[in-house]
């Protein structure tokens, strides 16, 4: 009876082993990263419109003063194509996360290269149409460089997307993709429009990236996660 039980108990163990192997879905959700400020989850690849498929490199908060307080208005999470981005930035390979992160050269270098840079914010609080739509109109502007005609049609595009949901409610996600001549947009996943402009989309990326980046946290994550990419 004992050896039957013994049998039975090992089959048992196999069958979930079995099962566990047979649900890689389930592996793979678990890889998803927590913002720490928000607890907003990012996953650790996505693939917008207008995007090849890039891969999370870091994650912070956007917060915005109000008198003495901070508000959590967004998450964000800065992604790269993976592949595209090692090979540019391989003459860094072998400095840590902290050095690149003080590194204006590392960063002007990422900025002007030919790889896709995906930002994907997610709200943490609910937010306005036209004054969220203002707001990320308003980091982007003293950062693009001559005609001012791409952040109009940054605008209209947005206002139009986030309107259909009547504000920028919390958990809705923005996804911009940049390349070297245009800037995709989208609201929730859904094509929302894309903007042929070179300075728009380096000044997206000067938002996150720059010297006066929105997410000092986010900016300092990124530089963390190239590092690591370089060491793969």
């Amino acid at each position: 009876m004992g050896a039957f039980k013994a049998c039975t108990s090992t089959l048992a163990a196999a069958g979930a082993l079995l099962l566990l192997l047979a649900a890689p879905q389930n592996l793979c959700a678990r890889a998803d990263v927590t913002e720490r400020a928000t607890k907003i989850s990012f996953r650790e690849k996505v693939s917008l419109p207008g995007g090849s498929g890039s891969s999370l490199m870091g994650t912070g908060v956007r917060v915005k003063k109000i008198g003495p307080a901070g508000v959590k208005v967004y998450a964000v999470g800065l992604y790269v194509d993976e592949k595209a981005a090692a090979k540019e930035l391989e003459v860094h390979k072998g400095e840590d996360g902290e050095s690149l992160g003080k590194n204006d050269g590392f960063f002007t270098r990422v900025a002007k290269s030919n790889f896709e840079k995906t930002m994907v914010l997610k709200m943490a609080r609910e937010v306005g149409t036209e004054k969220m739509v203002s707001a990320l109109a308003e980091s982007v502007k003293p950062r693009i460089s001559g005609s001012k005609k791409p952040l109009d049609s940054f605008q209209d595009i947005l206002l139009k997307a986030v309107g259909k949901e009547g504000a920028a409610k919390k958990g809705m996600q923005f996804g911009f993709v940049c390349k070297p001549g245009a800037l995709c947009v989208s609201v929730n996943g859904k094509d929302a429009g894309t903007i042929k402009s070179g300075p728009l989309s380096s000044a997206m990326v000067d938002v996150y990236l720059g010297k006066k980046a929105v997410s000092p946290g986010a900016k300092k994550a990124f530089a963390t996660g190239v590092a690591a990419l370089l060491e793969r």
